[in-house]
């Protein structure tokens, strides 16, 4: 009968004694058995709700345009309205609006 030697703790652990198995511990990286496929009828609806996702944001993107257009519009109508020029009944000017190139005035 051979009487085992006594290993030191180091040397266990080098030889992988101590080692923790871990697949006991942590699932496997690879899923085993065959790999889930999505049916028709669901494909369909994630289009569904993908298509009205991107309707809503192009909606958006499109109304923050309009609402854009809308303010420059409005902007130019008031500077174009400020700097409007009066004429009197034969054809000279009597006001030519405000200077919008004037300084610490509009423009700046």
């Amino acid at each position: 009968m051979v009487a085992a030697a006594r290993v030191s703790p180091e040397l266990r652990w080098i030889s992988g004694e101590n080692m923790i198995d871990n697949t006991k511990t942590f699932p496997p990286l690879m899923p085993k058995g065959k790999v889930a496929t999505k049916g028709k009828k669901q494909i369909h609806e994630e289009n569904k709700e993908t298509l009205s996702f991107y309707l809503r944001i192009i909606l958006g993107a499109s109304a923050s345009l309009v609402f854009s257009a809308v303010i420059y519009a409005l902007a130019y109508r008031s500077m174009r309205g400020m700097a409007k020029a009066t004429f009197s009944e034969d054809g000279s000017l009597l006001d030519g609006g405000i200077d919008l190139n004037m300084e610490q005035g509009m423009a700046e």
